[in-house]
C-alpha cells in the first residue's frame, strides 16, 4: 500500500500519458513497463495509488497532473535524493501522517526540524492481530499508551504505511528491542523502539557516555546503544561506528566480541562488526 517508487512511477508515466484514459487502461500499460519484479498490479491497487496521488495534490480530480515534471528519474529508475524530498515534503504535510507525528514531538505547527532535533522515541506493539496497534511513551515521567481499537483497521493499516516511508526515506530509525530485555505485561508482539534520527554531535564519545551512565564493569553492548539511542536518537549506524571507531582508538574499555557464526542474523543489528566477528561486550580497564 502506497509503495513511495511505485507512486513515483505512476506518476511519472500518468504525466508522460498527459492522464489516463481508464483505470484498466492505465493497470495494463503500468504492468507493460514495470520490470521491477514479476507481480501484476491490479485495478484496485492501480486505483488506491491513483486516490493517493491525487490526497497528496499531485493530480487533479479528474486525474490530470497538477505538478508537471515533479521527478527526476523516469519510469523504473531509483529515486534521486530531489524525488525523494519530494516525499519527505509530503510525509511532513499530509494530515494523516501529520496526526502520527504527534506521538513523537508536542508541537501545533510540526516541522523536520521538531521531528529531528525536539521529538523523543516511542515504543510500538501489536496487542492483537496483525497490524501495530500499540504506542507506548513516557511524558512527564509517567508511561502512556495509546491503542488502536480493531474497529480502526484503515488507521493501523496507515500506521504501517507511516513506518515504512519514515525508514525509507530515512527519517525513521526502528528496531525490535527484544535483545534489551524490556518487557511489558500483559505481553505484546514485535515491541520496537521507533525514534526520528538525529545527526550525531561531533564531539559525543560513547565510552564518555558510559563512564557516566553505566557503572558496570562488563557492558552488553545492545544495552549501551538502546540507551544512547533513547536519550540522543542518533542512528544505529552512526552510534556502532562511533563505537568502533573509539575501540580501536582508545582504551579506557576493551572490546569482547563473538563470532558471526554465533549471532542471529535477525538480532545482529545492535552489535558493531569488527571483521568476521560481533562485539557484544565492552570490559571496562
Amino acid at each position: 500500500m502506497y509503495f513511495i517508487e511505485e507512486l513515483k512511477d505512476l506518476y511519472v508515466l500518468i504525466n508522460k500519458e498527459n492522464g489516463f484514459k481508464s483505470i484498466g487502461s492505465l493497470c495494463n500499460l503500468f504492468n507493460e513497463l514495470y520490470k521491477e519484479d514479476d507481480r501484476k498490479r491490479t485495478k484496485r491497487q492501480i486505483l488506491e495509488n491513483v486516490n493517493a496521488l491525487k490526497n497528496f495534490g499531485l493530480l487533479s480530480k479528474e486525474g490530470m497532473p497538477i505538478k508537471g515534471t515533479l521527478f527526476r528519474a523516469n519510469f523504473g529508475e531509483a529515486l534521486t535524493k530531489e524525488d525523494k524530498d519530494v516525499f519527505v515534503n509530503i510525509y511532513l504535510d499530509y494530515f494523516r501522517f501529520r496526526e502520527f507525528h504527534k506521538f513523537f514531538v508536542q508541537s501545533k505547527g510540526i516541522t523536520l526540524d521538531d521531528l529531528q532535533n525536539h521529538s523523543m522515541m516511542i515504543l510500538t506493539a501489536i496487542s492483537s492481530g496483525r497490524f501495530t496497534n500499540l504506542a507506548l511513551f513516557t511524558k512527564e515521567g509517567q508511561t502512556e499508551v495509546i491503542k488502536i481499537a480493531n474497529e480502526y483497521s484503515a488507521v493501523k493499516r496507515f500506521w504501517d504505511v507511516y513506518f515504512k516511508w519514515g525508514v525509507k526515506l530515512n527519517l525513521l530509525e526502528k528496531f525490535p528491542i527484544k535483545q534489551v530485555g524490556i518487557t511489558t505485561y500483559p505481553s505484546v508482539k514485535s515491541l520496537q523502539a521507533v525514534y526520528f534520527k538525529k545527526k550525531m554531535a561531533d564531539d559525543f564519545s560513547v565510552f564518555e557516555y558510559l563512564k557516566s551512565n553505566f557503572r558496570e564493569t562488563y557492558i552488553y553492548i545492545p544495552d549501551a546503544i538502546y540507551c544512547i539511542a533513547k536519550e540522543f536518537r542518533y542512528s544505529l549506524d552512526e552510534i556502532k561506528k562511533k563505537l568502533l571507531d573509539e575501540c580501536m582508538n582508545r582504551d579506557e574499555y576493551r572490546a569482547q566480541s563473538t563470532s558471526s557464526f554465533y549471532i542471529e542474523k535477525k538480532e545482529n543489528f545492535l552489535f558493531p562488526k569488527l571483521g568476521n566477528t560481533y562485539i557484544t561486550h565492552l570490559l571496562k580497564i
